[in-house]
């Protein structure tokens, strides 16, 4: 037992955010498939965790109104959502499609994360949409890596005192490619259900795999 690891209070609540993202491809989720099963035995069973459904695997890009601040996001994003939309379509229609390489698993105190390598092409974006759009109340998101969030946490003190260490130990190589960002309108959280407010194709779909 731990008291390292901290439920999410929001999984499956309503919520309200604006967020760019790219949704998991299904070779993607096919490959996660089998690394959920061995994070859910290290858990010491998957009803320890909270295991999002694969479709809804994303990486989060930018967040725009951010799910975990307090304010009218959507007053916000009527007031600048046009300006976010045409900094989109300039960013995409100048950057190639890439992949994020994700070769780290992390347990954090609220989730199970795999880390990308540092990819630019996202860190630009990032500065993009910081300098063109007034932060939002309370403040715009603090971006210190790249990540997917794998699992959250449903009962955190059943979790291994050496939990953390043993999902460090793992080992992973995936590729998630990156060919259209999307502008999610999260209402469930995280992402259970959303409406896409725009998407937006990068300039090709080539990439490195």
């Amino acid at each position: 037992m731990t008291d390292a690891f901290l439920g999410d209070p929001l999984w499956a609540r309503p919520v309200l955010s604006y967020t760019l993202a790219s949704f998991a491809s299904d070779g993607f989720q096919q490959q996660v498939a089998r690394i959920l099963s061995r994070i859910a035995e290290i858990a010491g069973g998957p009803d320890h965790l909270h295991l999002p459904p694969l479709p809804t695997l994303h990486a989060s890009l930018y967040g725009i109104a951010p799910v975990r601040s307090n304010f009218d996001k959507e007053a916000y994003w009527q007031a600048h959502g046009t300006r976010a939309l045409a900094e989109l379509v300039e960013f995409c229609a100048g950057q190639r499609a890439f992949a994020l390489r994700l070769r780290r698993l992390r347990a954090t105190p609220t989730a199970v994360i795999a880390v990308a390598e540092p990819e630019e092409a996202v860190w630009a974006l990032r500065r993009r949409m910081a300098e063109a759009l007034p932060p939002p109340p309370g403040g715009a998101v603090r971006y210190d890596l790249i990540h997917v969030t794998l699992a959250r946490y449903a009962q955190p003190e059943k979790l291994p005192a050496d939990f953390a260490m043993r999902i460090a130990a793992c080992t992973i190589d995936l590729s998630f490619p990156i060919e259209t960002i999307v502008v999610m309108r999260e209402t469930v959280y995280p992402s259970l259900a959303y409406d896409t407010v725009a998407a937006q194709s990068l300039m090709t779909a080539e990439f490195v795999s």
